[in-house]
């Protein structure tokens, strides 16, 4: 699973320029964490998640070697 953004992140004004496209991804992203069809993690979780990969890709290319 991708960690999505919160919702309440899509809907933040800025006085930067959103690309378009990053707009569309974002406003599907929402609709469908709101139909039930994606979830998302908090931040904490998606970093551990993210690091038990990185390290568990370097067991995999240790033990290849």
């Amino acid at each position: 699973m991708v960690p999505v953004l919160p919702l309440d992140i899509v809907s933040i004004e800025d006085s930067r320029q959103t690309p378009a496209w990053h707009r569309h991804v974002l406003a599907d992203r929402a609709s469908a964490i709101e139909r039930g069809e994606d979830t998302f993690d908090d931040w904490e979780t998606a970093k551990k998640n993210i690091l038990l990969d990185i390290r568990q890709d370097d067991t995999v290319r240790t033990s290849q070697s």
